[in-house]
């Protein structure tokens, strides 16, 4: 990277990110205190590690855009005290803000991270409001993409590994394993929601709306109540396009024995928001992905979808070996509880359900058109 600042030590780093550019880090730094951006800025850290030494949350800014790359970052522990907004104690690596959403005007600022290793970074547990990303965690914020990085080990009371508000994404070429939640709550405690994502309202941020994952795999990851892998809260007929493309999930858990919904994928449009004036319905498409030995307490071993406005598609997918675990539990592979969806060129074999639809579930006004698919033994 021509042109950039080079940096050795946190005082050197700390005093670059103040004036913003290009930086580049030359050495390993084991951090004490959090890193402030204040400006626009490129930062690559040059192949080293920034550690947080489960003392401190690494990296947070606000209205700004921010790219960062080629870095490992460990160890942060977000122990902002409860006193500050939610906002402030999620994201233990990495946290941008867009702005507050009110008096600080129209959101600002993007986010983009490149070949970037988040290794066991925490948040707290529980605490006042929805606290979320143990790794990264972006709150009101138009455009965040991540693409080449690994997400390991990471623990947040909601989104193991990311968490947002108001927040669009597009996740590209990533892996995403062994992270869990830590919030030991009941399911609507705010607690234990998405072992890697946890993510509401997309659209908030009132400029975009979309969630995009391509080419990505979710191995392990566990959450205590919904969305072993991915928990998605979306505002109905805001127009939000969710799509889940080329990706595998294996192995995701939710382990509390009282509740839970998608063992790999939770996602609902909640309809309890006004409707805005020009209403658009919300669009999830699912397409040439394998969802394998994922598990759930109650319904959706692989997927939990419910909506009133909006529908999903579902395509070119193979569902294997997911299954339930409540002697009531519903949906081995597949459960609709509410409103339409479309299954074809898709695969569902040995899927298991304790009550009944080893395969898909439905409920409510679901209706679900099926093409050119196959079941075995279910």
């Amino acid at each position: 990277m021509s042109g950039a600042v080079e940096v050795a030590t946190a005082e050197e780093l700390r005093t670059a990110l103040s004036g913003g550019g290009k930086i580049l880090l030359t050495a390993d730094i084991d951090a004490t205190a959090s890193f402030e951006i204040l400006a626009d800025t490129i930062f690559d850290g040059g192949g080293h590690t920034i550690d947080g030494q489960d003392q401190t949350h690494l990296f947070h800014g606000r209205m700004v855009e921010m790219t960062i790359q080629n870095v490992t970052l460990r160890g942060g522990n977000n122990q902002v005290s409860d006193d500050e907004h939610f906002s402030q104690r999620s994201g233990a690596a990495l946290r941008i803000s867009g702005g507050n959403g009110t008096t600080d005007g129209p959101a600002q600022g993007a986010l983009t991270v490149i070949d970037v290793k988040f290794e066991d970074n925490r948040t707290k547990t529980t605490g006042p409001g929805d606290i979320r990303g143990g790794a990264l965690y972006v709150f009101n914020l138009p455009d965040t993409t991540i693409s080449g990085s690994t997400f390991t080990g990471n623990r947040g009371s909601n989104g193991g590994a990311i968490g947002g508000l108001g927040s669009s994404l597009s996740i590209i070429d990533s892996v995403f394993a062994a992270n869990s939640t830590n919030g030991a709550g009941p399911g609507g405690a705010l607690e234990g929601h998405g072992g890697a994502i946890s993510l509401d309202a997309v659209s908030q941020n009132a400029q975009t709306a979309y969630l995009n994952i391509c080419g990505s795999r979710f191995d392990g990851n566990e959450a205590r109540n919904g969305g072993g892998a991915i928990y998605l809260v979306t505002h109905a007929w805001t127009g939000t396009e969710v799509t889940i493309d080329q990706s595998l999930f294996i192995g995701q858990r939710t382990t509390s024995d009282s509740e839970g919904q998608g063992g790999a994928i939770f996602l609902m449009d909640d309809d309890k928001h006004e409707q805005p004036d020009n209403p658009v319905a919300n669009r999830a498409q699912i397409s040439n992905t394998t969802f394998n030995d994922n598990e759930v307490y109650n319904r959706g071993g692989g997927v939990w979808f419910w909506t009133n406005d909006g529908r999903l598609d579902v395509r070119n997918v193979t569902f294997a070996d997911n299954r339930t675990r409540e002697a009531d539990g519903m949906g081995g592979a597949l459960a609709i509880s509410n409103g339409p969806a479309t299954v074809s060129h898709c695969t569902f074999a040995d899927n298991h359900a304790q009550f009944h639809g080893g395969g898909i579930q439905m409920s409510g006004t679901a209706v679900v058109t099926m093409t050119n698919t196959l079941f075995s033994n279910n």
